[in-house]
C-alpha cells in the first residue's frame, strides 16, 4: 500500500515468478477487468486487485490512498494602518491530518502568526502532512501610511483682525475620508482640509 500526494495518475506492476498472464480489477471478485497487462496506469485512489491468469493463480492489492493537505486562509489579504498588527490565519481542512507550518518570510512555525509589517507585505505558508505532502498559500498585508502637517496663515493675528486659515496638508498611501478640526467653535468648515479661523484668544487647533 502507499500515499501519494499529487492525482496524477501513477504506474503500477505485478511482478510474478515468470508468469506473464495478469487481469486487473476494482473489485476483489474480479467482477470487472480492466487490463490485462503487467503494467497498467491508475487513479491514485482506491484498492487495485491483480491475478495471474496462468494455471495455477495468485492474487495481490495494493491500496493507494490520496493525502493532500487543504488548508483554507480567512481572511486571505489584509489591511492594516502603519502600527497595528493583525493575525495570518490558516485554517486546517483535514483534521486527521498532522500539519506542521513554514512561513516566508520567516514566522513563528504556527498556523496564526501576528504580524505588524511596516509596508506592504506578502506572506507565503506551506503546510507539510505527516506524509510529506504539501501545500502553500499567500497572505497580502497591505499597510497604509498617513501624516498630517497643519498650519496656519497667518500664524499671528490681531484682535481686531483676527481671521487666518487653517490648513491640513496630508500624505501617505491612504485616501482621507474626513477631517475634524478641534476646537471647532471659532471655524468656519471644522470638517474640511482649509478653514478660516478666528480666534478670540491664543489657540492651539489640532488636525
Amino acid at each position: 500500500d502507499t500515499t501519494v500526494c499529487t492525482n496524477d495518475s501513477l504506474s503500477i506492476t505485478a511482478q510474478s515468478n515468470g508468469i506473464t498472464g495478469y487481469e486487473w480489477s476494482n473489485s476483489p471478485l474480479f467482477t470487472n477487468i480492466f487490463a490485462t497487462t503487467q503494467t497498467v496506469q491508475v487513479l491514485p485512489t482506491g484498492t487495485y486487485y491483480v491475478r495471474t491468469t496462468a494455471e495455477c493463480s495468485d492474487i495481490d492489492s495494493i491500496k493507494i490512498t490520496l493525502s493532500t493537505p487543504e488548508i483554507q486562509a480567512l481572511p486571505t489579504d489584509l489591511d492594516i494602518c502603519l502600527g497595528e498588527e493583525t493575525a495570518l490565519m490558516v485554517t486546517n481542512l483535514t483534521p486527521g491530518q498532522n500539519l506542521t507550518y513554514v512561513w516566508t518570510p520567516t514566522l513563528p512555525n504556527v498556523p496564526n502568526p501576528i504580524v505588524s509589517p511596516v509596508v506592504t507585505t506578502t506572506y507565503t505558508v506551506v503546510a507539510t502532512n505527516q506524509f510529506g505532502c504539501t501545500t502553500s498559500l499567500s497572505f497580502t498585508v497591505n499597510v497604509t501610511t498617513m501624516s498630517v502637517l497643519a498650519e496656519a496663515d497667518p500664524d499671528t493675528v490681531s484682535i481686531a483682525n483676527p481671521t487666518t486659515t487653517l490648513n491640513a496638508i496630508t500624505s501617505g498611501t491612504g485616501i482621507i475620508t474626513s477631517y475634524a478640526w478641534t476646537p471647532s467653535g471659532t471655524l468656519t468648515t471644522p470638517g474640511a482640509a482649509q478653514t478660516q479661523a478666528q480666534p478670540t484668544a491664543t489657540t492651539t487647533y489640532t488636525i
